[in-house]
């Protein structure tokens, strides 16, 4: 037989108006121990001038990376976007106020390997507030989704954050993520529609990206 085609991974890096914070994400990107096979940069129609100006400036630093503007949707409809356009195996959606750790990629897709027919693996996180809190090893907290049980995820998110590795298809068949502007868990909503739909969704229990986070 034919020996299996080894998986790729496209990113997604939602922005809007984060021109303080972008670079830092696509850094930490770009720093990958397992590089993103395809990165996809969408400005969601941003209004601040120095945001569209940072993000110019990193569409020139990374000309292997494919940047796109849109009209402002909200993060879910930029990720649905970059799912319609993705080419890879897996997708890794990622926003553009977080950092993520060298080894985010490498060990999210050791994880879904492991697992075949898995439809997302999540991930805990650190959260942080200045870039140097990072450095200084100084976080607000650790969020630590257990993975479920499905049923507490009616009551809070059992499952984990946006920042997951999904399978491409599955994700797709579902419809990808849910896009009601008045709601701001999308990721929640998301995880638990693949869960409902019989798909399995599972945590791996390390902090593989750090959340930025506000008093």
């Amino acid at each position: 037989p034919r020996p299996l085609e080894p998986p790729t991974v496209t990113v997604a890096v939602a922005h809007f108006n984060h021109d303080r914070f972008l670079a830092a994400a696509l850094a930490s990107l770009a720093a990958q121990t397992r590089p993103p096979d395809e990165v996809l940069v969408v400005d969601d129609g941003s209004t601040s001038e120095a945001a569209l100006r940072v993000f110019d400036e990193q569409a020139a630093l990374y000309p292997q990376w494919t940047f796109l503007h849109q009209d402002n949707a909200g993060p879910g409809a930029v990720r649905n976007h970059c799912l319609e356009r993705a080419s890879s195996t897996y997708f890794l959606p990622f926003d553009s106020d977080n950092i993520a750790t060298p080894h985010l990629l490498e060990r999210f897709v050791e994880a879904m390997q492991r697992h075949p027919g898995r439809a997302a693996t999540t991930c805990h996180n650190l959260a942080f507030v200045e870039d140097a809190d990072i450095e200084r090893q100084e976080f607000a907290f650790r969020y630590s989704p257990t993975g479920g049980p499905l049923l507490c995820s009616s009551l809070e998110n059992v499952f984990g954050d946006t920042c997951a590795l999904f399978s491409t298809e599955l994700l797709r068949s579902v419809g990808g993520f849910e896009t009601e502007r008045w709601s701001p868990h999308e990721d929640w909503e998301t995880l638990v529609k693949l869960r409902t739909s019989g798909l399995d969704v599972d945590d791996l229990p390390l902090p593989l990206f750090y959340y930025r986070t506000s008093a």
